[in-house]
């Protein structure tokens, strides 16, 4: 999926034409939902969920600066979306009113694409700093607890069904224990183009270690 003369559109990766998905003009920051079936966007300070056929519904007005920074869809029917220069936010797929996940601290400024990890209650993310190195934060959805597990020069973050966490820097591929939410000692490099194939396969679910 990608956005292009303001509208998004969908490419299957074995194919080279795209299909425009309908009613999605000037839409933003676009998200898979966790089985690929429908997709989520932001558009004129609304949150959207569409179907590939094109019809949408406004779930929520987004808070705070009324843009986003990237979202996940859980498999539990939970958007996670990242505010610009805001808080991290929860709503259901139904609608309803969003519910703060965390907010920066006062030495940050926001969070960055959002990213389920296997056991779908900790959302990784990347905590962007006011000055130095943006943290990679976990986060449970749960007791709205935080780990901070390393900090580096990036602007986002992705899990990786391979157990790595994937950052955008020079492109790093961090070793990382889901359960124990810690990066282990080993460290590899891993190409750009990989990194952009993991993302373009978040329509696919996740599945457990």
């Amino acid at each position: 999926m990608f956005s292009s003369g303001s509208h998004l559109w969908i490419r299957d990766l074995p194919n080279v034409e795209s299909v425009e998905v309908p009613g999605t003009e000037d839409a933003l920051t676009p998200f898979w939902s966790h089985d690929g079936a429908r997709l989520g966007f932001s558009k004129e300070r609304k949150l959207y969920v569409a179907s590939l056929s094109g019809s949408h519904v406004a779930l929520c007005a987004i808070p705070e600066s009324g843009s986003t920074n990237g979202a996940v869809w859980g498999s539990d029917g939970k958007i996670v979306f990242a505010v610009f220069r805001g808080g991290l936010y929860e709503i259901s797929e139904r609608g309803g009113e969003p519910q703060l996940v965390a907010a920066p601290d006062t030495s940050e400024v926001d969070f960055h694409h959002p990213d389920l990890l296997p056991d779908g209650e900790h959302v990784v993310t990347l905590a962007h700093s006011k000055k130095g190195k943006n943290s990679v934060a976990v986060i449970s959805r749960r007791d709205r607890s935080r780990r901070n597990v390393g900090a580096f020069d990036a602007s986002s973050v992705v899990f990786s069904p391979t157990g790595h966490l994937l950052v955008n820097n020079d492109i790093d591929r961090q070793q990382f224990s889901p359960r124990r939410s810690r990066r282990r000692s080993s460290r590899s490099p891993a190409s750009r183009s990989w990194y952009w194939q993991v993302q373009s396969t978040r329509r696919f679910p996740k599945t457990a270690p």
